[in-house]
């Protein structure tokens, strides 16, 4: 009885053994290939968000300072800021502005 248990588990355990190699042989080479097809996916998607941000920021942020010293200078014009005000927020924002630059050249 114990002989033929084991005679029927070597049957099956063999051809386990064949279904479960050839099914890893195969998913070896594909791993490779889909391994290395995930990288490259990641990479490129990386890549392409810091583009996009790095487009966005220098398409939107020379146009944003224009219109912030605008909207002081009519600010000043109007008569709701002093003189000393208009300049103290000039020389902050330039101070500011300058600091940004110098931050956004380390991403060029």
């Amino acid at each position: 009885m114990v002989e033929i248990y084991f005679k029927i588990r070597r049957i099956k355990k063999s051809e386990m053994e064949m279904i479960a190699n050839n099914l890893l042989g195969f998913f070896k080479t594909n791993n490779l290939v889909w391994g290395t097809l995930v990288i490259a996916l990641i990479l490129l998607s990386i890549l392409a968000i810091v583009f996009l941000i790095g487009w966005k920021v220098n398409r939107t942020y020379p146009q944003s300072i224009e219109g912030l010293f605008r909207e002081l200078k009519e600010r000043y014009d109007r008569g709701e800021i002093s003189k000393k005000e208009y300049e103290d927020i000039k020389r902050d924002t330039f101070k500011s502005v300058f600091q940004l630059k110098n931050y956004l050249k380390l991403f060029k």
